[in-house]
C-alpha cells in the first residue's frame, strides 16, 4: 500500500495536485520565452487562432466547475475542469472520495460532449488558459516519471512516458504498482498524439 493511500490528504497533494505544479514551471517557462519578439509573435498568432474556438473559451471560464465530459474511447466522465491548454484541458477526479482525486488530461479532439458548461464564457477568458499544447503538457508529465494510463481508441497503454518527440510519444509499458526500470519495463509503444484519447494519473 502507498503512502497516498496510508494518509489521503497527502495523496492528494503529492498526486493530482503534482500535475497543476507541472504545468506551473512550464508556463513560467513559456512566459519567459514569450519575452522575446519572435516568440511573442508565435504566441500572438496562437490567441488570435485560439479565440476562434469556442469550447476552449467556455471552458477556462468555467475551470474549477464540476461537468460531465463525453470522451472517444473513455466514455462518461465526472470532474471539476482543471488546467486549460491551447488544444487539451484536465478534470480533477473523485476516486473513492474526494481526497483521492485524480486527474485526467483530454484532448480536446477527443471530446464528443460536455454537460454542465454554464454557458458565459467571456471574452478575455482565455487569457487565463495555459499557453502551451498538447505536446508540452505530456513532455511536463514525462519529467514527473509518474505511472499514466494512456487511452487509446482501441487500447490501453499502462506505463511512464520516456519521450515526446513532434508528433508522438514513447511510453515504457509497465505494472501500475511498479517503477519503470528495466526489469519490469514489458515493451515499449509508440503512440502518435493524434491517436491518444484521455491520459490519467494513477
Amino acid at each position: 500500500m502507498s503512502d497516498a493511500d496510508d494518509h489521503p490528504a497527502t495523496g492528494w497533494q503529492t498526486e493530482s495536485v503534482r500535475w497543476n505544479r507541472l504545468f506551473d514551471d512550464l508556463e513560467a517557462q513559456v512566459h519567459q520565452l514569450e519575452r522575446s519578439d519572435r516568440v511573442a509573435q508565435v504566441a500572438e498568432q496562437t490567441r488570435a487562432a485560439r479565440g476562434g474556438v469556442a469550447l476552449l473559451e467556455a471552458l477556462t471560464a468555467d475551470r474549477g466547475r464540476e461537468v460531465s465530459v463525453q470522451a472517444r474511447s473513455v466514455g462518461r466522465l465526472l470532474g471539476a475542469i482543471g488546467d486549460v491548454g491551447e488544444d487539451w484541458f484536465t478534470l480533477d477526479m473523485d476516486i473513492q472520495g474526494p481526497r483521492r482525486r485524480r486527474a485526467v488530461l483530454l484532448p480536446v479532439s477527443s471530446v464528443q460532449s460536455v454537460a454542465g458548461l454554464s454557458g458565459f464564457a467571456e471574452q478575455q477568458a482565455s487569457a487565463s488558459a495555459r499557453r502551451f499544447g498538447l505536446r508540452l503538457a505530456l513532455r511536463a508529465l514525462s519529467r514527473d516519471r509518474s505511472s499514466l494510463r494512456v487511452h487509446l481508441a482501441d487500447d490501453i497503454v499502462t506505463g511512464t512516458i520516456e519521450r515526446v518527440a513532434h508528433d508522438h510519444v514513447d511510453v515504457a509499458e509497465h505494472p501500475d504498482d511498479q517503477p519503470p526500470r528495466r526489469p519490469q519495463v514489458r515493451t515499449g509503444q509508440t503512440i502518435p498524439l493524434w491517436a491518444i484519447c484521455a491520459v490519467r494519473q494513477l
